[in-house]
C-alpha cells in the first residue's frame, strides 16, 4: 500500500524490513496465483524481511495443493525467524507440522486453530514433539480444537513444553469468550 503512494514512499517501504515481519499466507489465494508466482511472492517478502524475526500466520481452508507446496518451503525455510506462528487449518492437513524439521529456536508464541472434521484425532503426540521440542523458547501456546478431540493430547502427553509456558489456552471454538 505505502508503496503506491509516491516513488520515496516505496522506496522508503522497499528498504524497511519491519514492515515486511508479518507474513501472511492464504493458501487459497496461494494457490489461484500463476505457477511459480507464490514462490516468488513469499521469498520476495522474505528478503525484504531482513534477518528479523517473522509473525506467520497461515490459513489452509482444505489440503494443500500441490502448486504451493514449493512456496510453503520457502516459507519453512525461514523457520528459524519465526517468533509468532498462528495456524488455522482443517485436520487432514495436521501432517503439515510433521513435515517441520526445521529448528525453531525464536518461537515464542504457538497458536493452533483445528477444524475439525471427523471423530478421531489424525495426528500423534510424537509427531507433534517433533515439531514443538524444536522450539525451546516457546512461552503461549493457544490451541482451538472445535471438538476437543486433541485436548488428550497437548495436556495428557509431554507435548508441550510445560516447564517454559506462561500461558496456555485451549479453547473450543473461536470465540475467545468459551475458552478454558
Amino acid at each position: 500500500v505505502f508503496g503506491h503512494i509516491c516513488s520515496y514512499w516505496r522506496k522508503v517501504a522497499l528498504s524497511s524490513a519491519r514492515l515486511w515481519t508479518n507474513v501472511r499466507v492464504d493458501i487459497e489465494k496461494l494457490a489461484a496465483k500463476p505457477n511459480g508466482r507464490a514462490e516468488i511472492i513469499l521469498r520476495t517478502f522474505l528478503e525484504r524481511s531482513g534477518t528479523r524475526t517473522l509473525s506467520v500466520d497461515l490459513t489452509f481452508d482444505e489440503s494443500i495443493p500441490q502448486k504451493v507446496e514449493a512456496a510453503l518451503r520457502v516459507l519453512l525455510s525461514s523457520s528459524a525467524r519465526w517468533h509468532r506462528l498462528t495456524v488455522l487449518l482443517p485436520e487432514d492437513v495436521l501432517h503439515f507440522f510433521y513435515s517441520i524439521s526445521h529448528s525453531l529456536p525464536n518461537l515464542r508464541h504457538f497458536d493452533l486453530s483445528i477444524l475439525a472434521e471427523s471423530e478421531e484425532n489424525e495426528i500423534t503426540a510424537s509427531e507433534f514433539d517433533s515439531f514443538l521440542l524444536t522450539a525451546p523458547q516457546l512461552e503461549v501456546v493457544s490451541i482451538g480444537d472445535g471438538s476437543n478431540h486433541y485436548l488428550p493430547l497437548f495436556v495428557g502427553m509431554d507435548v508441550l513444553p510445560w516447564s517454559n509456558l506462561l500461558d496456555f489456552e485451549i479453547y473450543n471454538n473461536p470465540d475467545p469468550f468459551n475458552s478454558a
